[in-house]
């Protein structure tokens, strides 16, 4: 059930006998309420949307025109320059991904989707034997909807049921836990192969860092 709010401005003048008194009293405090709510609401959208652009900027500032800006200026990766309290610091680091199924889905070209599809594969397998704790596994379980016994069952030991349902295995790896790790390996003095460096994509790259 709603409560429609009329005011003098509904209906014509003609038929001023019928109009509903003037908003007075709680009614008018609920009014204004209603009204802050739709201001309040609006200014939220207004604020995330600034905090996604203001994300973006700061993102580039950090990863391109400062850099690039240091770089011009004579700076090298570990030097430091501090302006107005802050201190920014060139740094070189080594990025890499696994490609998400979402990425490859979205992929419009199918020569670069096929190449995305066999890097994910191919990035994963070496994971699976070199690091499998950098990998994120979320299984997806599909229990028919006449087969509500299953539940429990899959609650409890999903490998041990003898007549499981379909699922799924889905794999993910972050790409900071991957960076990290590419880190840890190339300071051991492992030499990743061309082949490795591909499916992880890994590309070096410079990027400032405020570290005051």
């Amino acid at each position: 059930m709603t409560n429609d709010i009329f005011t003098l401005d509904d209906t014509d003048d003609d038929f001023a006998e019928f109009q509903p008194k003037p908003e007075v009293g709680d009614l008018k405090i609920l009014n204004e309420m209603i009204e802050r709510a739709g201001q309040i609401k609006a200014g939220l959208k207004k604020l995330e949307s600034r905090s996604e652009e203001g994300k973006a900027l700061f993102k580039n500032l950090m990863e391109v025109e400062i850099p690039q800006k240091m770089k011009s200026c004579g700076f090298k990766p570990g030097d430091t320059v501090s302006y107005g309290g802050i201190k920014v610091e060139l740094k070189s680091d080594n990025y890499a991904n696994i490609p998400s199924l979402s990425a490859i889905e979205n992929e419009k070209d199918e020569d670069r989707r096929n190449e995305l599809t066999a890097r994910r594969t191919k990035g994963l397998e070496i994971l699976e034997e070199k690091a499998p704790t950098l990998v994120k596994r979320k299984y997806e379980i599909v229990i028919d909807r006449e087969r509500l016994d299953q539940v429990e069952s899959v609650r409890n030991m999903l490998e041990e049921m003898t007549d499981p349902p379909e699922w799924n295995e889905g794999k993910s790896v972050h790409s900071a836990t991957l960076g990290k790790w590419i880190k840890e390996v190339k300071a051991s003095g492992h030499a990743f192969t061309p082949e490795e460096e591909w499916a992880f994509g890994i590309f070096p790259k410079d990027v400032a860092k405020i570290t005051k």
